[in-house]
C-alpha cells in the first residue's frame, strides 16, 4: 500500500469516528452507513483524479508510475477538508451543550 493511500484511510477512519459523534445515525437513508457514504466519496474522487492524472490525452501511451499516488493524495485532501469541518462542528456542538447545561 502506498503512503498516500494510507493517509487517506487514516483520515477516513478519523472522519467516521468523529462523524458518528456528530450526526444522528438513525437519520441516514435506509440501508446507508458512514462506511458506504465514505466509500462512495472515496471511489468517486479517486476515479475523477485518476482520469486527470493517469488517463488524460497527453498520456495516450501511459503516464508512467509517477502519477499513480496523486488520486489518493486528492482523496486525502478532500478528507482533510471534511475532517476539519466535522471537528469544527463538533467543537461548536460542545460549546452549545455547555451553555444549555
Amino acid at each position: 500500500m502506498n503512503v498516500s493511500r494510507e493517509l487517506a484511510i487514516c483520515l477516513e477512519n478519523n472522519i467516521k469516528e468523529n462523524l458518528a459523534l456528530l450526526i444522528h445515525m438513525d437519520r441516514l437513508e435506509k440501508g446507508q452507513t458512514l462506511d458506504r457514504l465514505l466509500e462512495t466519496a472515496r471511489e468517486s474522487i479517486h476515479e475523477i483524479y485518476d482520469e486527470i492524472y493517469n488517463n488524460n490525452k497527453v498520456c495516450s501511451a501511459g503516464c508512467g508510475t509517477m502519477w499513480y499516488p496523486h488520486p489518493d493524495l486528492a482523496v486525502a485532501d478532500h478528507y482533510k477538508d471534511i475532517l476539519r469541518m466535522v471537528l469544527k462542528r463538533r467543537r461548536f456542538q460542545e460549546l452549545n451543550e455547555d451553555r444549555v447545561q
